[in-house]
């Protein structure tokens, strides 16, 4: 069963579960979830958020800095292109609409038109980013599959709210979010290894994680890096 109740302001759901401890969680987008044993009076509930309200308003006042403002797709705009900075430009003239990278320039390419042409815009920048994010995939997944001893099955590239990655042991696929690609590639190379090894380990045990900073020793500074880094406005 689940319900919202209100603290502080702050919407949390409450999901009761057939479980014996009680387990509060701040998502990376600022959603506070609280998972507690089947009959937890509100009192308890109640108790268990002002233990932790501190730790909750910084967790949610996180999450609402790392909130990027909407995105135009207009010339002179900013988004973060595999650790950096990219500007956009957009130039109007005869030929097919294409984007093109120049040094830190992606230069939109487009028609002359009268009306307002923000979807092809979006599509053109968006498809740019992904066919980059798949090449930089191609090229560094052999690498992390000969250290982490296995092979996926297929990876594809999808845009996630809560999720880096995601792996379906039993076929081998993987799938990668495709915001990765506004992060430095530590952090692409981070996911991967972490997805790699769910294809020897499903869960996040000892052993999963042995096998993770076995191949990336330094695998808890990325992870914290992903946490802190302000979020793609691209959507």
């Amino acid at each position: 069963m689940q319900t919202t109740r209100t603290f502080d302001g702050i919407p949390v759901k409450i999901t009761y579960k057939k479980i014996k401890h009680s387990y509060l969680r701040v998502t990376r987008e600022g959603e506070v979830t609280l998972s507690v044993p089947r009959g937890t009076k509100d009192a308890y509930l109640m108790s268990v958020l002002e233990k932790r309200a501190d730790w909750i308003h910084e967790k949610v006042r996180m999450a609402e800095a790392r909130t990027p403002a909407a995105f135009h797709y207009a010339s002179g705009e900013q988004f973060p292109f595999f650790g950096e900075n990219v500007t956009l430009a957009i130039e109007r003239g005869a030929g097919r609409a294409r984007a093109e990278l120049s040094g830190s320039t992606l230069v939109l390419r487009l028609p002359l038109v009268a009306e307002d042409d923000f979807p092809r815009r979006r599509k053109l920048v968006l498809s740019f980013v992904s066919d980059a994010l798949k090449q930089k995939i191609a090229e560094r997944l052999p690498l992390w599959e000969a250290r982490v001893g296995r092979r996926a099955s297929s990876v594809t590239v999808r845009s996630m709210k809560t999720r880096w990655g995601s792996c379906t042991p039993k076929s081998g696929a993987i799938r990668l979010n495709f915001h990765l690609a506004a992060y430095p590639l530590a952090c692409l190379d981070y996911v991967i290894v972490h997805e790699l090894t769910h294809l020897w380990v499903a869960g996040h045990g000892a052993d999963f994680w042995g096998r993770v900073g076995a191949v990336l020793p330094n695998w808890k500074q990325t992870r914290r890096l992903l946490s802190r880094l302000p979020r793609c406005p691209l959507a």
